[in-house]
């Protein structure tokens, strides 16, 4: 890989804009985007976002176009020179000399055109090169002085590679400067330095092509990564039902793959199945369930879960995954679910929507997971690959059919990898591209290289700084600076290292190796190793890389805590503070990519505090936001539609409600104030108040509090998701805005006027508006609204109808608006989304390493394809699954370093199955170890004590030492031993819904272990408490969290919560004391996970001082698991074994108690013994409780009374002892001093300073009592109680509060208009003078409709709405408008009649029938006799009758059905039934086969067998060419054939192959020769001599030197008789292939095999030799090896033939342009543009003959012949250009030239029938007709050459008579010179000439044209053949 020129990355910062100091107004952004159109905003807004990283610089493609673009005219024409196929000497040296002149100005463009001709290795070029220099001229050429400096200069530029000039520097070395270059040395000098020069570079490059870049993808291979490539991930329904899955090979993990290809299918192929199986699985049994007969139980299935009666809810904008869908599903039987600690639903799983029995998928990703909206059933999904009509059909369907199916395997994880597969499956389909260390991951090649970049460019090993890593400094205090990093013996020692041996040799590889393993066990401090690599890389990042080409190092990790535990241990090291020190605030070394960093420090660093430091503007962002508040606001507001009263003016804006209504609504607006119309409406809707009884509370709902969540998740830890920074939208905004509009609400508060009822019950009135818009289908019809003139008339229940009309508009209308802003909002996110991803790109480029979890990794791969990482460092490597690691592996990959474990925990499965037979849970680290790839193991562990370390060696590290600092740990606190395995017998749980296993007693034990644990003075976070088994954490926490209530202890201790957690979670983990759970135990002595010896590895190598494990294991034992003896084996040496654990009194170390059961513990209750502690404590008292080890348990709060005095009353302290006493609290009776009254107060109360807390019982100033205390002033309050003024002379009341201003009376009173004398109810204080009446007016208009108008009205206010009266026409017709509108001309339809045709017609009154068109049907007929099909107004056309008719075709008489006006001009398409000479029928028509005389080239597929076997896969017209296939020749040695193409030259095996006769044979004959020659011996005959295996005396049926035959004459004679026959069995010998197994007799294979001259026949059809029964190729056998030999190379000289030959009998396949088959195109512009000589050479001798004949044609005046001739004379050339890319044979040929002479001859007895009608007789006239007739259209069977020659006859003898002027007619054409290819088989005479059969000759009846003699032949040759003979 070469150092290519590092990307730049612009950063184009723009200042963060102000904020807009107006808030932002949903409502007026809705109206504004609701015109807008989303292509708009395309336009607009697509570029509008910041631009955060400039060009990723040009591809190097492009880069050379654009350099050719400014190339000089120059170098232009030295290009087009080199175009040409071969260049002579004057053109070679004025090229040399054109690119030299070019040299110093243009060297650039001057390397371009070399490397894009290959200038220099031209066989022209160095033909002409090496001849100047061999010759007889002593000094150099002037040329070749250019070609030297230009060869030299060429071979400087680095990127140029050597290939390029290699060759012509070795000529110089060679030959140039021994002769021409003695006399000029500086000649001499150049070429010298340019070949060492040369050297250094091929080394480099050999290094940078460690594994080649470009790689050979065969045929079969290539169809199997297409298919890879187009491969759906997620199955259709039909993949499902028929188990589609991708091809599972078998796998051998100890060899190495076929190649590149075969690796990467397996790779995908094993990744998909383990995602998609269980799916594909958990689907199948779901359909066959949903399929069977009874479906009474209930669905259960380990691989899915169902969540049934699911709804398709609206579309949900949600920050950071755009639209998803709601939807919700029945949670009735999921009431036991915890959704806030449960996995089920996990965000970014994926989900199957479907119903009955999965007809269609539609699949989702979870987008959004609320845990308040799981316990209704609500989700967010995103839809993937959205189709509109399957989630259509989805809808439609019934919610009981409807079902969400969840895979219980994580999406994301493998959705990314396997996508990262599928582009590289395509690069290296479309560009040859091979995987990153091949050599290595795919060979498995052991001889590892060096970095590239640990070599400079002149192969000078890179200076590096190890200062870094130096933590001990000698007295000479030496700096190690620019230290080459491979040459180790310069490194520090490992003592200034700080290093042991094993970790100092560890250094050394994982540095210098491209792929260096590091092995570590438990607590040997890999971890620790990888931050000192790490540490290295960054401190000397900028001396390996230069700024070009630095891309940052990728450090991966499985968990989120290793990553952060990294990352912490790195920023603790003095190197990296200095690095941190020296750099600015917006430049890091390192960013940690994830959004579930625990950890503060590592936050810090993390990609989202990164983003924030970075100030930017985004249009995109700012419009997203605006988008998605607006559509909050529609969902707000349309909700409270359904539960409010909305603004009358709102709803006239938006124009919802009438003008006509919204007129009539306010009319009574001065009745009620304020005036305005919203009181009008609701004056409106509450006229007739409301009944409460019909009202009902709305129940309010008790929210249960959340527990805290204490499951810990395996997912959860494993998965990485980048948090967002969701910004949400305040609601409270929204409300703000929408509190306006409405005049009833839940967010409004109660109007303070207007209606007493809205006024005293708000909340029942809320109610009522509920209840009435509960069902908004029932509202006013639109003819009924239309119909409606005043509102006020309606009745009360029709109001709320039209209400809720108006209310269904405005929501339909809104709704609207928010599908328009949901697809804008669509739109703004992925804007946005490309932003992000632009920032993050530009942030990871800056810095010097990224870190993530494997599936931070996989769900980043975009991100890591821009990034390039050249250094990648695995963390916990034997963890991660191999295809993780490929697919972060990019091609700018040097460095790769994998550090753990692999006797470990695995990688996790989710194909238990596929495990089974496939292995897939081996890692890459295991698999490169397992193959003896180089690693190093550390041996010493810093963990475990000793005791605990000896569990694990030698049974599984025999080499694993203790280091000294483990062996100072001091013995568990209150425990006999550091180390115990608790043995049990009581058996396992497991729940119904669960696949997983608790222990109740192992669960009990452990918490009360770990409260006596508690009590010796540990705390929450020197305990970890392990099971096997996720179930059983679940059971252990509950208990824990139980008991932890119960210890009294200092809170310090027990402030951080303790790890309870799964076994496969803690790897990479420790802690003081590990508490074990093995939870199995059953009678069938199953063991499950406790089976595993990676499980096992981890569950006993966590502790570092203490470890109790309890388990049955005695039926551990029984079990017979080897490394689990072992360890048992071991615990009852060192006496850690029992059914008793030992606990000891830390206080009396002489009194232990004995442990087994739970109840046991009871004995120690406070963690000591059951003798009394006595202890007395700081406070004066004693401690009574037992006795305990630990004596922090005294700076407890003392819980005991307190004895003190508090007052001089002597009143004792009623607290605890603990407490402060304060004041006495004692209750005493007491008299105040103002009021004397005696009061009950605490003791510390003092009267004269206190108020008196009596009730008072004085009256206030405005009449009513005072209700406060007595102590209080009386007019500190306002007064509540309701007022007591009289407001107006009628005496009413004033019904508000007594400090409230009564204003107005305000009380309904019936008052009387003095105008009109109507009543109205009318607040007491209104004037009826100053309103008009409202009352419905009773007056007439002029027009004479009744007013419908007010009372205090004029009725000429408004237009009369009424219909109008008056009459329009003399027919008395009444006018159908208003009453107010312009009546106009009678439009009212009647009858007419027309005069012209008599027919009647309904047309407008005032119309006249002249002048409009008589629609009804037309009763002419037309002149075919047809009748018209038009109308009688319309004109009859003649021409296109439209009658289907039966029709015969005038030229070749088939009957067809077609339109009547085609008949005269209609193509034949009948289909043509002839069978071709192929077999294959004909795929032409009548038309195109000019009826069977011309049939089109056949382009079905060939069916011929070659001779190497395979089939042909050309065209069936064409000759088959040679075979492209992949070679399945072989030998013994290559079974699988070789690597190369059928039609190349095999590579001959130099292997040796030995046949003799064994040593008893007689005849002794004996031959060793290389694989591909023939032996020299010949065959033996004699029987083998040795016994068969079954029997001593059973003797072998085989020949002597062949292998024996693995069939017995006497053991397996009815076998043997149903392969030879009853009559063939006692005699015969047998020979068996090697390759397929299959039996024959001797002399069948031998007359098969042709092995004997007698054998031989004549002409044999050439084949390759195959086995008679199962056509396997034979390729291994002593007796036939020579016949094989010969039969490849025969199969070779074919091949031969077919290159040497191409001209002759394989043409050049052209491709047809499309404008040759355009029929629309001149012939002459086809002719032109076709690329195939021979067709062109074709077309214009058919042209040259018809061309005169067809123009004269043209000139006549009957159109019918001038039509048909046309036809057939394009049908001619159509057929022609048919063959444009297939080719020509004879037949063929001789059929149009038969065709061409019939034409001919037709035009010209047309042509002497029409121009010379006037002298001919009528007998002669009869004749030619007689002769057209036979000629005009002939089908292929019944056409005669005859025909043609009796009418050539007839023509030249009536011209003759006449002596008329016609043309002589030509002769008939020839196409010797056309190649015609040859279809025949290929064919081996007894002379062993080879050659194809004639076409057209009998296969069966082959003749040489070698072996043909005259006499053979049986023709005499003439002169000039007799020459060429």
């Amino acid at each position: 890989m070469g150092r290519r020129r590092r990307r730049s990355f612009n950063y184009v910062y723009r200042s963060k804009r102000r904020r807009e100091r107006s808030p932002f107004k949903c409502l007026e952004y809705i109206q504004k985007t609701s015109h807008t159109n989303s292509n708009e905003w395309r336009h607009n807004h697509h570029n509008s976002g910041d631009t955060w990283i400039g060009n990723l610089g040009w591809a190097t493609e492009e880069r050379e176009e654009l350099l050719w673009m400014w190339t000089p005219s120059n170098l232009q024409k030295v290009d087009n020179t080199l175009e040409k196929e071969k260049l002579d000497n004057s053109d070679i040296k004025w090229v040399i000399q054109s690119l030299t002149s070019e040299i110093d100005n243009e060297l650039e463009q001057v390397c371009s055109v070399i490397t894009k001709h290959d200038f220099f290795r031209r066989s022209d070029v160095f033909g002409n090169i090496v001849e100047s220099i061999n010759s007889d001229h002593q000094d150099i050429d002037d040329w070749l002085k250019d070609l030297v400096k230009l060869v030299v200069s060429v071979s400087k530029q680095s990127n140029i590679k050597t290939v390029y000039t290699k060759t012509i520097l070795g000529l110089f070395s060679s030959l140039l400067l021994p002769t021409k270059c003695s006399n000029d040395p500086l000649i001499e000098d150049e070429i010298g330095n340019a070949f060492e020069n040369l050297k250094v570079r091929e080394w480099y490059e050999d290094l940078q092509d460690d594994s080649p870049s470009k790689i050979h993808v065969p045929g079969p291979l290539r169809a199997i990564l297409h298919t890879l490539i187009t491969w759906l991930i997620l199955p259709t329904s039909e993949m499902v039902d028929k188990d589609e899955h991708p091809p599972l090979w078998p796998r051998d993990l100890r060899a190495p793959y076929r190649g590149p290809v075969h690796y990467l299918i397996e790779q995908f192929s094993l990744f998909l199945e383990d995602f998609i199986a269980p799916l594909r699985r958990g689907i199948k049994n779901y359909m066959n369930y949903v399929r069977s007969q009874g479906m009474q139980s209930s669905f259960k299935d380990e691989n899915i879960r169902v969540y049934r009666r699911v709804r398709l809810l609206d579309n949900k904008c949600i920050h950071g995954s755009g639209v998803c869908l709601e939807v919700q599903f029945d949670t009735n039987t999921m009431k036991r679910v915890r959704w806030d600690s449960c996995n089920f639903l996990q965000y970014g799983n994926v989900v199957c929507l479907t119903y009955d029995d999965c007809p269609e998928l539609v699949y989702a990703l979870i987008a959004n997971r609320d845990v308040q909206q799981l316990k209704d059933g609500k989700i967010f999904l995103k839809v993937l690959n959205e189709n509109p009509q399957s989630l259509g059909r989805l809808r439609r369907k019934q919610q009981s059919r409807l079902v969400m199916i969840e895979s219980k395997s994580f999406f994301m994880v493998y959705n990314r990898t396997l996508e990262s597969f599928q582009n590289m499956a395509l690069r290296m389909l479309e560009n040859n591209e091979n995987i990153p260390f091949a050599r290595y991951l795919v060979d498995l090649n052991t001889d590892v290289r060096e970095p590239l970049y640990t070599r400079e460019k002149n192969f000078e090993s890179t200076g590096v700084d190890f200062n870094c890593l130096v933590k001990i400094k000698k007295g000479t205090s030496k700096q190690y600076k620019k230290i080459p990093i491979l040459d180790v013996e310069k490194w520090p020692t490992r003592e200034e290292m700080g290093l042991n041996e094993d970790q100092y040799n560890a250094l050394k590889k994982c540095l210098t190796k491209k792929i260096g393993i590091l092995q570590g066990p438990p607590g040997t401090g890999k971890t620790w190793m990888g931050v000192r690599i790490v540490e290295f890389l960054l401190s000397n990042f900028r001396n390996l890389f230069t700024n070009e080409e630095s891309r940052p190092i990728l450090l991966l990790s499985y968990t989120n805590h290793a990553l952060d535990q990294f990352f912490e241990k790195l920023l603790e090291l003095e190197s990296i503070q200095r690095m941190l020190a020296g750099m600015s605030r917006f430049k890091i070394p390192f960013v940690r990519v994830g959004g579930r960093c625990e950890n503060e420090k590592v936050k810090e660093y993390s990609l989202n505090v990164q983003r924030k430091k970075i100030k930017y503007w985004s249009d995109n962002r700012a419009e997203m936001q605006k988008s998605l508040k607006s559509v909050k606001f529609i969902d707000t507001l349309l909700s409270f539609l359904q539960e409010g009263i909305i603004s009358a003016d709102f709803l006239k804006s938006e124009e919802i409600i009438s003008s006509d209504h919204y007129s009539s609504l306010i009319q009574v607006q001065s009745v009620f104030p304020p005036n305005n119309a919203n009181d009008s409406l609701l004056a409106w809707l509450f006229e007739n108040g409301v009944d409460y009884n019909q009202t009902n509370e709305t129940p309010t709902t008790n929210k249960t509090e959340l527990t805290e969540d204490d499951l810990f998740l395996q997912e959860s830890e494993r998965r990485i998701l980048d948090d967002d920074d969701k910004s949400k939208v305040d609601e409270n905004e929204n409300l703000k805005e929408i509190s306006p509009l409405f005049l009833l609400s839940s967010i409004n508060s109660p109007p303070n006027y207007l209606l007493d009822n809205i006024q005293s019950n708000y909340v029942a009135i809320l109610n009522f508006v509920r209840k009435m818009l509960s069902n908004p289908d029932d509202c006013i019809s639109d003819e009924m609204m239309r119909g409606v003139d005043d509102v006020w008339d309606l009745c009360h229940k029709e109001r709320w109808r039209l209400y809720k009309f108006w209310i269904r508009d405005i929501s339909f209308k809104f709704s609207n608006r928010r599908n328009r802003l949901v697809k804008l909002f669509d739109d703004y996110s992925k804007a946005v989304e490309n932003e992000r991803f632009k920032q993050d790109l530009g942030i990871l480029t800056s810095c010097y390493m990224v870190g993530m979890t494997t599936t931070g990794a996989a769900t980043n791969m975009n991100l890591l394809r821009e990034i390039q990482p050249r250094i990648v460092v695995v963390e916990e490597a034997a963890q991660v699954h191999e295809q993780h690691i490929i697919g972060c592996l990019t091609k700018e990959l040097q460095h790769l370093i994998l550090i753990g474990d692999h006797q470990q925990l695995r990688p996790a499965m989710n194909n238990y199955d596929l495990k089974r037979s496939h292995k897939t849970d081996v890692s890459l680290m295991e698999r490169l170890v397992m193959n003896k790839f180089p690693f190093h193991c550390l041996t010493y562990q810093h963990r475990m004590r000793p005791e605990i370390s000896r569990m694990l060696t030698p049974a599984i590290y025999p080499t694993l030492k203790n280091h000294s600092s483990v062996l100072s740990y001091q013995n568990i606190k209150g425990m006999k031993h550091n180390i115990f395995c608790v043995n049990h017998q009581k058996f396992e749980n497991q729940s119904e819904f669960s696949t997983s296993y608790t222990n109740d007693f192992e669960a009990d034990m452990i918490a009360q272990l770990y409260k006596y644990l508690i009590l010796q003075g540990y705390s929450n976070a020197d305990i970890t408490i392990l099971s096997a088994y996720n179930d059983q954490v679940r059971k252990i926490r509950r208990k824990v969290t139980e008991i932890s209530k119960t210890i009294r202890v200092s809170e310090r201790r027990l402030e951080s919560r303790v790890h309870i957690t799964a076994v496969d979670n803690f790897q990479g983990e420790e802690n003081r004391i590990i508490l074990l759970s093995l939870v199995r135990s059953n009678a069938e002595c199953k063991l499950g996970h406790l089976g595993d010896p990676q499980r096992i590895c981890v569950s006993l190598s966590r502790a570092k001082e203490g470890l109790y494990i309890f388990g049955n294991f005695e039926m551990i034992d029984n079990r017979k698991n080897m490394l689990w003896m072992e360890i048992i084996k071991t615990a009852k040496e060192i006496g850690v074994f029992g059914e008793n654990i030992s606990l000891v009194c830390q206080n009396h170390p002489k009194t232990i108690t004995k442990v087994s059961t739970p109840q046991d513990f009871g004995k120690v209750p406070d963690g000591g013994c059951t003798e009394l502690c006595a202890t007395q404590l700081q406070c004066g008292h004693v401690c009574e409780r037992q006795c305990h080890g630990d004596d922090s348990i005294h700076n407890l709060l003392c819980q005991k009374p307190c004895l003190k005095i508090v007052c001089e009353s002597n009143h004792p302290c009623p607290k605890k002892c603990h407490k402060e006493c304060g004041k006495c609290m004692t209750k005493v009776m007491k008299k105040f001093d103002i009021c004397k009254h005696e009061v009950e107060v605490p003791c510390f109360v003092d009267p004269a300073s206190t108020p008196c807390p009596v009730k008072c019982t004085k009256t206030r100033s405005c009449g009513h009592p005072c209700t406060l205390k007595c102590g209080q002033s009386c007019d500190k309050l306002p007064c509540t109680e309701r007022c007591l003024e009289i407001l107006c002379d009628s005496g009413h009341p004033c019904p508000k509060k007594c400090h409230e201003e009564c204003g107005k009376c305000m009380t309904k009173v019936m008052k009387r208009f003095d105008s009109c004398g109507h009543e109205l109810k009318v607040p007491c204080y209104l004037d009826l003078a100053s309103i008009s009446c409202p009352v419905k007016c009773t007056r007439t208009r002029q027009c004479g409709h009744p007013c419908t108008l007010k009372c205090g009205q004029s009725c000429d206010q408004v237009p009369c709405m009424e219909t109008c009266l008056k009459m329009v026409c003399d027919r008395k017709h009444p006018c159908p408008k208003k009453c107010h509108e312009d009546c106009g001309k009678c439009s009212k339809l009647v009858t007419k009649k027309y005069s012209n045709c008599g027919h009647e017609n309904e047309i407008p009154c005032w119309m006249d029938p002249a002048f409009v068109p008589c629609k009804a049907e037309c009763t002419k007929k037309l002149q075919c006799g047809h009748p018209c099909t038009s109308k009688c107004g319309q004109s009859c056309d003649d021409d296109l009758c439209k009658v289907m008719i039966q029709n015969m075709h005038p030229q070749c008489r088939h009957i067809t059905i077609i339109k009547c006006y085609k008949k005269d001009e209609y193509i034949c398409r009948k289909k043509c039934t002839e069978i071709l000479e192929c077999g294959h029928p004909c795929q032409g028509n009548c038309h195109a086969c000019s009826n069977g005389r011309l049939h089109v080239p056949c382009k079905e597929k060939c069916t011929r067998t070659l001779v190497c076997g395979h089939a042909c896969s050309d065209f069936c017209w064409n000759p088959c060419p040679p075979c492209s296939k992949r070679c399945e020749r072989g030998c013994v040695h290559k079974r699988n054939g070789c690597s190369h193409l059928c039609k190349n030259l095999c590579e001959p095996c130099e292997e040796m192959s030995n046949w003799i006769c064994y040593d008893e044979c007689e005849n002794e004959f004996r031959s060793s020769e290389k694989c591909h020659k023939d032996y020299v011996r010949p065959p033996c005959n004699k029987r083998c001599k040795k016994s068969l295996i079954c029997k001593p005396n059973h003797r072998c049926i085989g020949l002597c030197g062949e292998n024996c035959p693995s069939i017995c004459k006497r053991c397996d004679r009815k076998k043997l008789t149903n392969i030879l026959g009853e009559k063939s069995v006692d005699d015969s010998l047998v020979v068996q292939l090697i390759d397929c197994g299959h039996i024959f007799m001797v002399d069948t294979m031998d007359e098969y095999m042709r092995l004997y001259p007698e054998h031989f026949i004549l002409d044999e059809k050439m084949a390759l030799k195959t086995c008679l029964e199962c056509s396997t190729p034979i390729r291994s056998s002593g007796r036939y090896k020579n016949v094989i030999n010969q039969t490849y190379s025969d199969i070779v000289e074919v091949n031969r033939k077919c290159k040497v030959e191409t001209n002759n009998l394989f043409l050049k396949k052209y491709k047809i342009q499309r404008n040759v088959l355009d029929k629309d195109m001149p012939l002459k512009e086809r002719i032109a543009c076709c690329r195939n000589r021979y067709v062109r050479a074709v077309c214009k001798r058919v042209l040259k003959k018809l061309c005169r004949r067809y123009k004269a044609i043209l000139a006549m005046d009957e159109q019918y012949n001038i039509r048909e001739i046309a036809k057939t004379y394009n049908v001619i050339f159509d057929w022609i250009f048919h063959h444009s890319n297939v080719t020509f044979v004879h037949e063929e040929l001789e059929q149009l030239n038969d065709e061409v002479e019939r034409f001919s001859m037709y035009i010209d007895l047309v042509l002497l029938k029409h121009v010379w009608e006037i002298i001919l007789l009528q007998t002669e006239k009869d004749l030619i007709q007689y002769h057209l007739l036979k000629l005009r259209c002939p089908d292929g069977d019944t056409f005669n050459r005859g025909d043609v020659v009796s009418a050539q006859a007839v023509f030249d003898k009536i011209r003759e008579k006449h002596c008329l002027w016609m043309p002589v007619r030509e002769r008939r054409m020839s196409f010797k010179d056309v190649v015609c290819g040859k279809r025949g088989n290929w064919y081996k005479c007894s002379k062993g000439h080879i050659y194809l059969s004639e076409v057209g000759g009998s296969v069966d009846d082959p003749r040489c044209p070698d072996c043909l003699s005259p006499k053979e032949d049986g023709l005499p040759l003439n002169e000039e053949e007799m020459e060429v003979a």
